[in-house]
């Protein structure tokens, strides 16, 4: 699973107890690969990753470069920003990122859910400072609207206003810039 192993995976959630509805990890760094959240919610278990958008080009600029041109309408990410994804923690790697493998056991926990992954990229804010930018690629419209409404409350609440959405970055890549000061 991207760059967590069997092992890995095994440690992150060394401290979460089965039956546990609600659990969210410490953030795990790899400096060659990024950072990785661990949490569970309801019986199942997610990672949530934070990679640099030039690691995940395979450390090729040129790579970046033209992705960008392509999903963001040519807007280059800082140095200090991070994809973020998140997937079932038992996913198989063709099952990965395709969220209709992975559905709530119950689809009226969705509110629930989006504000433990909110919990989740505002543990990484604060673990994480350095992070200016966040970048995510939304599977599903659904998703769209609501990471869209995930990280619009937790700028209100948690994050204090520290950030705000890039604008024209085209129809399927979305941001957000940490405010400076």
């Amino acid at each position: 699973m991207l760059w967590i192993d069997s092992k890995t995976k095994a440690a992150l959630f060394r401290h979460c107890r089965i039956g546990d509805a609600l659990w969210i990890g410490k953030v795990y760094k790899d400096p060659a690969n990024g950072e990785a959240i661990p949490f569970q919610f309801g019986v199942h278990q997610y990672l949530m990753f934070f990679q640099s958008p030039l690691t995940a080009a395979g450390e090729d600029a040129d790579l970046l470069r033209e992705t960008a041109n392509v999903w963001a309408n040519g807007h280059q990410p800082c140095r200090a920003s991070r994809l973020i994804k998140f997937c079932r923690a038992d996913s198989e790697d063709d099952a990965l990122f395709r969220p209709e493998k992975w559905e709530l056991d119950h689809s009226h926990q969705i509110f629930q859910f989006a504000e433990t992954l909110g919990e989740v990229v505002a543990l990484h804010s604060e673990q994480c400072s350095s992070t200016a930018q966040y970048y995510y690629v939304a599977a599903t419209d659904g998703l769209h609207k609501m990471y869209q409404r995930i990280f619009k409350r937790l700028n209100r609440t948690i994050l204090r206003g520290r950030f705000f959405e890039l604008q024209g970055l085209g129809e399927t890549f979305y941001g957000y810039q940490k405010i400076s000061g």
